[in-house]
């Protein structure tokens, strides 16, 4: 029988608890980390979180690197092609 694959899709702006977040997953069973970057929701805008970090590319970087030194999983990144329509 073959084992189930256990994903966690997760949001945020703060490095540090990202990286808390994905390793805790991690040791919950979590074989890959999904970070959505590309929601567009106001609410989840209004919290710096989603696709409103497309316009700070130093903390997406930062996010990105404390979460993939965090875990020994592949991580992936869900993000759209510009901040708001016709911005690269």
């Amino acid at each position: 029988m073959s084992q189930a694959f256990a994903r966690c899709k997760s949001a945020g702006s703060d490095p540090v608890e990202m990286a808390d977040a994905a390793r805790i997953n991690v040791e919950s069973g979590a074989q890959i980390i999904d970070i959505n970057m590309g929601c567009p929701a106001k609410k989840v805008n209004r919290k710096l979180a989603g696709s409103a970090l497309l316009q700070y590319p130093d903390l997406v970087k930062s996010i990105l690197t404390e979460v993939v030194s965090a875990v020994d999983v592949p991580v992936t990144l869900k993000i759209r092609t510009g901040w708001a329509p016709g911005t690269p």
